[in-house]
């Protein structure tokens, strides 16, 4: 079954097997797997695209960078265009996540 995959996820592993997601966000795995990867934010590929077109995002929407976790973080700057380190402290991928929230402000500000 075809599943796509949250953002920010590039790979899983499963029972000693790693699983690749492919660039278009989509990630090929057998039925058994699909209600374990449901609890981990992975949807059915027709539901995603339903679900997306119900509730699309909002440009204004409050994004709360302090509950991000590490790979959120980094799929939020990576969604910015800002590029970060694994070396990086959580700290400082926090700073730089506002950075770019308080930019994108200003620049709506205009």
């Amino acid at each position: 079954m075809k599943l796509r995959a949250p953002e920010g996820c590039a790979s899983i592993c499963h029972e000693g097997r790693i699983f690749v997601v492919a660039a278009d966000g989509t990630l090929d795995v057998n039925d058994e797997m699909v209600a374990v990867l449901a609890a981990h934010g992975f949807m059915p590929c027709d539901q995603a695209l339903t679900h997306a077109a119900e509730s699309p995002p909002s440009p204004d929407e409050k994004i709360d960078i302090s509950a991000l976790n590490r790979a959120g973080l980094f799929a939020f700057l990576k969604a910015h265009g800002i590029r970060a380190s694994r070396r990086d402290t959580n700290e400082k991928l926090r700073a730089a996540a506002r950075a770019a929230l308080q930019a994108r402000r200003n620049v709506k500000d205009l």
